[in-house]
This record gives structure tokens, sequence and C-alpha cells, in this order.
């Protein structure tokens, strides 16, 4: 039996929070004795093993770093863990600067996505790698942008692929949909470039092409991607759902998952959308390609006449022929991408 805390920035909706949580459940659920320690925010998200204690730093901004480093360090310090695993860009320096103060057997620092910010962050977490053991990312895609970035050094950032409860996300239930409905799920949010799928669904509705568009999630850009769909003249085709916790099952009364991104590291959701069964049209972008495995339903980021083009060609399939190539999405997951596959990869790490 080992101890584990696990660090975050946040626990947040988004997909980082989500396989955090995940792995504290199951780390949990082997006997371990398990903590998260998240650094800002409200929870949203929190394991569901009762076992398992969640500890709020409050950190507030950037001037409240060094107070929120000390009660960090003071976690630490009293909790004495074997395996510290940190997640995302703030939690893992300040997991890093901890080992000036306090032993840590073993950190692991793992980054989500391909882009961790601009140049000063890349620094830091460059002139900081020598205090973390491992340093990881959710794919080899994201990993190599991470290391031409300058955050590590070529060959020395870990993949890890993201992994996800195909016993929660399932295919359900039979669609009855008289108008296919997409489906997005992601934070409003630069990186998700929803404009690019508004100006899509646009182009869409032109060609008179019968969808709906529902959109689960929220963010700073709520506001201003309301007035774009406004201003598209796609009110009555875009359902704005804000946060769900009933995501498997939104999915599942879904025709179509669409990923509109700039950039991801994996695309969690992408690989919940699959195991749920549904064809998926993606931006190929970080690591969307390794988790579909081919370039079929990939568009180029920032392109919204040949995102609308590929969701066309989707939903002119026949049902039989998109059921199928559900099929083929959940049997990909099962076998690349399981909850099992990634927490396994992860305990060699912990070892």
């Amino acid at each position: 039996m080992k101890s584990i805390l696990y660090i975050i920035t946040g626990l947040g909706m988004g997909g980082a929070e989500h396989v955090v949580v995940a792995l504290a459940d199951k780390a949990a659920s082997e006997g371990n004795v398990v903590k998260v320690a998240y650094l800002t925010g409200g929870m949203l998200v929190h394991p569901q093993n009762k076992n398992v204690e969640i500890i709020p730093i409050g950190m507030t901004g950037a001037r409240s770093f060094f107070t929120a480093l000390i009660r960090l360090r003071s976690v630490i310090k009293n909790f004495k863990p074997d395996v510290v695993h940190a997640h995302m860009f703030h939690a893992n320096i300040m997991a890093r600067f901890s080992r000036f103060w306090v032993k840590i057997p073993r950190l692991i620092c793992s980054a989500h996505n391909s882009s961790e910010g601009g140049w000063l962050r890349m620094l830091l977490y460059r002139y900081t790698a020598y205090l973390g053991d491992y340093f990881t990312n959710v794919s080899a895609e994201a990993a190599a942008i991470l290391e031409t970035s300058g955050a590590a050094a070529a060959g020395t950032i870990i993949p890890v692929l993201n992994g996800i409860d195909t016993s929660r996300f399932r295919c359900m239930r039979k669609k009855n949909n008289k108008v296919p409905v997409l489906i997005a799920v992601g934070r409003l949010e630069v990186q998700k470039d929803y404009p690019n799928l508004l100006k899509a669904a646009a182009i869409l509705k032109q060609r008179n092409v019968a969808f709906h568009l529902k959109i689960v999630g929220d963010g700073k850009l709520r506001s201003e991607l309301s007035i774009l769909s406004r201003q598209l003249s796609l009110d009555a085709n875009v359902t704005w759902l804000g946060i769900q916790r009933n995501v498997p099952e939104l999915l599942n009364l879904a025709d179509l998952f669409v990923l509109s991104s700039a950039w991801e590291g994996f695309g969690l959701v992408v690989a919940e959308a699959m195991a749920c069964e549904l064809p998926v049209v993606a931006t190929d972008c970080g690591g969307v390609r390794e988790v579909v495995g081919d370039g079929r339903f990939l568009v180029p980021i920032n392109s919204p006449e040949l995102l609308a083009n590929k969701i066309e060609e989707v939903l002119r399939l026949s049902a039989s022929e998109r059921m199928q190539i559900g099929h083929k999405n959940r049997e990909r997951v099962l076998t690349c991408y399981s909850l099992e596959a990634m927490y396994h990869n992860y305990k060699k790490l912990y070892r």
C-alpha cells in the first residue's frame, strides 16, 4: 500500500480534472491512502470514493502563489506521501518548488495539453525539470510539441495516454431524433474555438442541411459566443446547455460529436464520445489523430467550410453506416484508452 497525493490546479469540469479524480478513485480502490489537493477555484468534480480526502489550497491569484506554496508544503510535510502526482502548469511548478523544503520520494508532473502557456512558462518548466522524477503528457504529439516549445529536452516527456471509464461512457439507447443532433462538449474558451463550429453550423444552415447543435460547457466567452450565434441567425439551431453532469446521457441522445478546437493535448471528450459509439468529426490538433486512429473525419483547424463539409458527409451516411462507425470507435477506446490502461501506465512510474 502506498500513500499518494494528487495535486491539480483546479477541480473544474475539464478533461484533466476528470482524469485526476478517476486516478484517485482507482488508486483508492486498490487500498492506497489517497488525497487530492487543488490550488484554486470551486470543486465541480470530485472522486466517488469517500476515503479520498479533498484539500483546497485556496490560491486566489498570482499574488497568493507563495502563500499557497507554504500551505501545500505543509500538506506534503504532514501527509508524507510516497508519491506526489501533479497535474497542469501551476500545480506542476508548485510541486517542484516544494522539493526545496520537504521530502518527496517520487514526483510525477503531468501536462495535459500541447500548449501550456507562453515562453515564460516554458522557461519555468525547463529550469525546474531537474526537480521532478518524471514529466508526462497525454499524447506523443502533445509531448513533442511541448518539447519543441522549450518546456523540456527532446525525448524527456513521457506520453501516457488518457483513459476513460467505459462502464460509464457507453451506448445506452437507440437514437430517435427527427432532426440530426450534433453535440460539442468543452469549456467556452479560446482553445475550443467555438466560432469555428458556429461558422460551420451557419454554412450547413445556408445549405439547408437539417441539424440541431447542443453545446455543453461554460466559460468566459459565453456572452461573446451567444452574440455570434445570433449574428449568424443560429438561435433556432443551437442550444447552450451550460455545465452538465450527465454527459454520457447527453452523448447518447446525439447523432454526431463535433470537436472544433484550435489545439488539444489528447481530446478526452473525443474518446468519451467514441466510447458511447458516436461518429466523431474533429479538427486535426494535438493528439486527436492518435485518439481517432485515422484521418477520415478530421479537418484542419480554423476551417469552418471544411468542418461543415465533413459534418454534412457524416449526416448523409445511412443510419447503419453511422452505427458501424460507432461500433469501431468503441472498440478502439476499449483497446487503447481504458481507465485501467492509463492507471497501469502511471503505476509503473509510481513504482
